[in-house]
């Protein structure tokens, strides 16, 4: 009976591990702006893996920034993605033109992440 006691506690307290350290997207973001700024956060890993160029990646992000600029995007928190993925157009624009450094798009990169739990 002991052995039991100690299995089950040893699997909850696993099981709340594992949960409090998973991944999850913020809440209020609807499925639409999920989806927009997973593509988004895509085209910037491609970039900065060096798989496509500045202006790809400003090309590949256009799309995705104006329709979260829409109203067809309508969670509480999609004003987030929206600007985190402008946020990362223009950081990327910015390293085009020598504004900027890589440690700049990945930092925006890493914002996007975080708020669709994909850090």
């Amino acid at each position: 009976m002991k052995k039991i006691t100690v299995v089950v506690i040893l699997v909850m307290a696993v099981g709340c591990i594992l949960s409090a350290c998973s991944k999850t997207r913020m809440e209020g973001i609807s499925d639409r702006a999920y989806d927009l700024g997973c593509a988004a956060l895509e085209t910037a890993d491609e970039y900065l893996a060096g798989d496509i160029t500045a202006e790809e990646a400003c090309d590949a992000l256009y799309v995705p920034s104006l329709m979260l600029r829409s109203d067809s995007c309508d969670g509480q928190n999609d004003i987030l993605i929206s600007s985190a993925v402008g946020n990362l157009e223009a950081e990327i624009s910015f390293k085009q033109m020598g504004t900027a450094t890589k440690s700049d798009v990945k930092e925006q990169r890493d914002i996007l992440a975080e708020y669709l739990g994909k850090k």
